[in-house]
């Protein structure tokens, strides 16, 4: 019996070792597509954790190279690792799958980025452009751009390519177009080897796998009076005007080429390409000839209006000769007798959409630092004339309504302090011509903007002036927000802007200068920027926010116009 029972045992230790045995032969033999799976799943966890690698060391060195603490040497050269490390990382697929936002978050705001999708005949193309901008302090206010070229038409194709390497250019807008000769892009932005900064247009053709830059035909372009071209042997066009502070460029509608727009809007070019590669420069708008064959005394612009998302562009007609065109109205006034003037005044502005405001003939108006009106004349010379006197001209025994002329003080007092000023003392004030303008300002008409330095205490601070034709003060700007606590730096006004910052219809002044704490030795600091802004008030007056400005300058948008422009943009500021 022993024996069959140790059979019995044997036989059933023979049958579980096949069966295991036959387990393993069977998992030995899973189909061959379950293997490559499971290993190209592993491949890609890999590639995703060498990449977020990459990613995390070129962020580490983009922290040295900003670290002003670091020797220069060691930061030169990571800037080099930097920009030639980043770019590798751009040719790998995972890198377009970071939005615009989270790279330029992820570089610390060191970036510009923008994306944008086109339909070509060979199917859509996906490009993207970044900017990068090195510290001052390391290359200089010039050589300090590097913008990067990345496109892809699926993740699997994705291909990235420096192109500007340390040069003055700072793209801000472009486009990806089919042409005869193939698929182009245009790039547009500006130039910061100058002040004003002007604009720049460059052409590239994409050959196989690379763009290659082209060169741009300049010798049929004509321009306006006043703007300049400029080009390199092989470099792009550089477009400025030397009368205006500031210059935008932007895509055209159809694609084809840009807008190129000054300050004011007075003059604008457009900068077309055809399909068969020429290039066109005009004038938006052309100056239109009278029947007799001269040329009429006035300019067709396209001004543009912005806001809450709604953009119309419609024309404007500047630079008419108003005493020209209409000395019929000149010694009208004197037609009117004393009462006849009085009747008309006693009989202006009745009640809106009544009875009485169809038959009323005569309107008072108020403006910055006037008192209007507007009186009836016969047809031929235009149905109606308008005459304006300054408050500060009133007679005090007209001024009846105390509480009118209350809420107008403030008014008032600008215009009695900006009308027959004093000559700007340059014994007292030490102008900076380089950053001192002839612009126009709502308010005061024609001006010239200066810079100055002045020594009270004896410590060097800037100060900001308004002057008319003759050099008289118009207008004193208040205290710069860089002078509270820091010493102006000599020669340290490095950009000045006039835009409407805040889209209140008046334009405003946005100024960045260099400022240091003035001790040569042990406990110097080094100069930094400092960035203010001139917000115009409707009473024709500047104020600035100092909450802002802290701000702004804490966080470090002081770099450029562009930085001030894009952070102030979104936030609501109403000074009125």
């Amino acid at each position: 019996m022993s024996y069959l029972k140790y059979v019995r045992i044997c036989y059933v230790l023979l049958l579980l070792i096949s069966c295991v045995v036959l387990n393993g032969c069977m998992k030995g033999q899973d189909p061959p597509a379950t293997e490559t799976n499971h290993t190209l799943s592993l491949q890609n966890d890999v590639k995703t954790i060498s990449y977020s690698k990459m990613l995390d060391a070129l962020v580490q060195k983009l922290r040295i190279v900003n670290d002003e603490n670091k020797d220069s040497d060691i930061r030169q050269n990571k800037l080099e690792e930097f920009t030639q490390e980043l770019n590798l990382l751009l040719n790998e697929p995972e890198s377009v799958e970071m939005k615009d936002g989270e790279l330029v978050e992820k570089f610390d705001n060191n970036f510009t980025i923008l994306t944008k999708s086109f339909h070509l005949k060979s199917g859509q193309l996906n490009v993207r452009v970044m900017n990068y901008r090195a510290p001052k302090t390391l290359t200089g206010t010039i050589g300090d751009k590097y913008t990067f070229i990345q496109w892809w038409s699926s993740k699997q194709l994705v291909h990235a390519q420096i192109i500007e390497d340390g040069g003055p250019e700072l793209t801000t807008d472009f486009v990806v177009r089919d042409s005869d000769q193939g698929i182009q892009l245009c790039l547009g932005g500006h130039v910061s080897i100058y002040h004003p900064d002007p604009v720049f247009v460059d052409l590239w053709e994409l050959s196989g796998q690379r763009w290659m830059q082209k060169s741009i035909d300049v010798c049929k372009m004509k321009l306006p009076d006043a703007w300049e071209l400029n080009k390199d042997m092989n470099g792009p066009i550089i477009i400025e005007n030397r009368q205006h502070d500031s210059m935008s460029i932007e895509v055209l509608d159809h694609g084809d080429g840009f807008l190129i727009n000054s300050d004011d809007s007075e003059q604008n070019l457009i900068i077309e390409f055809s399909k068969s590669g020429e290039v066109r420069i005009d004038s938006e708008y052309s100056i239109a000839s009278n029947t007799h064959g001269e040329p009429q005394s006035y300019e067709l612009t396209r001004e543009k209006y912005s806001k809450n998302g709604i953009v119309i562009k419609y024309p404007q007609i500047t630079k008419l000769k108003d005493i020209a065109k209409q000395p019929e109205q000149q010694g009208l006034i004197g037609d009117f007798t004393k009462d006849d003037l009085m009747q008309l005044l006693a009989n202006a502005d009745v009640t809106k959409g009544s009875l009485a405001e169809v038959e009323m003939e005569s309107f008072s108006y108020l403006t910055n630092d006037s008192l209007g009106m507007s009186v009836p004349m016969a047809h031929v010379v235009g149905d109606h004339a308008e005459y304006e006197i300054h408050f500060a001209q009133i007679p005090e025994n007209i001024r009846q309504n105390e509480e009118l002329w209350s809420e107008l003080s403030s008014v008032e007092d600008q215009s009695v302090s900006t009308v027959g000023g004093e000559k700007l003392d340059t014994d007292q004030y030490e102008i900076e011509e380089s950053q001192s303008f002839q612009t126009t300002i709502e308010g005061f008409g024609k001006v010239r903007f200066v810079s100055t330095y002045g020594y009270p205490e004896g410590f060097r601070k800037f100060f900001f002036f308004l002057l008319d034709d003759q050099g008289h003060i118009l207008y004193p700007f208040p205290n710069f927000y860089g002078n509270r606590e820091w010493v102006a730096r000599y020669g340290g006004v490095e950009a000045v802007a006039f835009k409407d910052v805040n889209k209140d219809g008046l334009k405003d002044v946005i100024i960045i200068a260099d400022v240091d704490n003035g001790i040569h030795g042990p406990g110097r600091v080094d100069e930094f920027p400092i960035a203010d802004i001139y917000f115009q008030k409707k009473n024709k007056t500047f104020t600035t926010l100092p909450a802002l400005d802290e701000t702004l300058n804490d966080q470090g948008h002081n770099q450029t116009i562009q930085d001030v422009v894009q952070y102030v943009s979104k936030q609501r500021i109403n000074v009125n």
